[in-house]
C-alpha cells in the first residue's frame, strides 16, 4: 500500500515538473532538424519501437533525452567520450554536435561496449520521459 503510494506521489512530481517546464518555455517546438537529431540520440538508448511513439517537437523531452545521454558519461569509463562531446551541448549547437556523438555510440553498440550502463540509463529516464511526452497539448 506504502508503494503504491510512493509510486503515484513520484509520477505526480514528474507531470507535475514536465507541465511547468513546457509552461515555461515560450516556444516549446524544434526545428525539424532538431527534432531529427534528438530523435538520433534517443535511438542510441532505447529501441525504434519505443522512440517512434515519441513526439520529439517538445523541448522538455528533448532535454530529457539530452540528460539521458550525458548520464552514459557518467555511468561507464568508456562512455566518457560521450559526456565530454555533450558538455556544452544546447539546442542551439545540435546540429554540429550530435553526429559525432551518434556515431561514437554506434561504434560502441557493435562491439557490445557499456551496454549495462546503457540499459541503467534507459531504465532510469524511460519513465520520466514517458510522462514528458503525455504531457503535450
Amino acid at each position: 500500500m506504502q508503494y503504491n503510494i510512493v509510486i503515484l506521489l513520484i509520477f505526480s512530481l514528474l507531470w507535475a515538473t514536465a507541465t511547468i517546464c513546457i509552461a515555461n518555455d515560450g516556444d516549446a517546438s524544434l526545428t525539424a532538424e532538431q527534432q531529427a537529431l534528438i530523435r538520433q540520440l534517443a535511438l542510441q538508448i532505447w529501441p525504434s519501437d519505443v522512440v517512434n511513439h515519441w513526439h520529439m517537437d517538445n523541448r522538455y523531452l528533448a532535454q530529457m533525452i539530452i540528460d539521458a545521454t550525458k548520464s552514459l558519461g557518467r555511468c561507464d569509463r568508456a562512455m566518457n567520450k560521450v559526456y565530454e562531446l555533450m558538455i556544452n551541448l544546447t539546442f542551439s549547437t545540435l546540429s554540429k554536435s550530435v553526429r559525432p556523438i551518434v556515431k561514437h555510440l554506434m561504434k560502441m553498440k557493435k562491439a557490445n561496449s557499456g551496454m549495462a550502463c546503457r540499459n541503467a540509463v534507459a531504465a532510469r529516464f524511460r519513465s520520466a520521459i514517458e510522462i514528458a511526452n503525455l504531457s503535450l497539448d
